[in-house]
């Protein structure tokens, strides 16, 4: 029973993770569950998300979620932020290359490294004097602590 409990916990959990985080997104998240195109989403659409939801989580189609269904989902959305991270840290790669490769060979030498300052410098040197003073760095870092500050 207590089982039973449990495993149905984790449904209800895992499916109302994946609807909330879907709702809260924008752009084709909000498309896709947002059916009629009415710029809103019902009580209806939500229901309807949940269900899609779960019917791709209950691979077996027994119309119940078993532990190994939520776990094995579980994974998939981990192994799908996982690439989506592997994505944007390769994008990243990318661009800095492309910004500090000077001739273009598809390497950054030494020179080239220690030639580029960050593009957060001239940020952080706010009077543009090519020094970087202590109450700078003082707001760039009650900046940056500002930023993450949730409310």
């Amino acid at each position: 029973m207590m089982r039973k409990k449990l495993i149905l916990a984790m449904a209800l959990i895992t499916a109302s993770a994946f609807s909330v985080s879907a709702i809260a997104g924008t752009g084709d998240k909000m498309v896709a569950i947002d059916t009629n195109g009415d710029g809103a989403i019902s009580a209806e659409e939500r229901a309807a998300h949940r269900a899609e939801r779960f019917d791709a989580m209950d691979e077996n189609g027994d119309g119940v979620l078993s532990e190994a269904e939520l776990t094995a989902a579980r994974e998939a959305k981990m192994q799908e932020r996982k690439a989506k991270m592997q994505e944007r840290r390769a994008k990243k790669r990318e661009q800095m290359l492309a910004a500090m490769d000077e001739n273009g060979d598809g390497q950054i030498s030494r020179d080239e490294f220690v030639a580029k300052d960050h593009p957060r410098i001239a940020m952080i040197d706010t009077d543009g004097d090519g020094v970087i003073s202590a109450e700078e760095m003082e707001a760039a870092k009650q900046s940056r602590h500002g930023k993450h500050k949730k409310d």
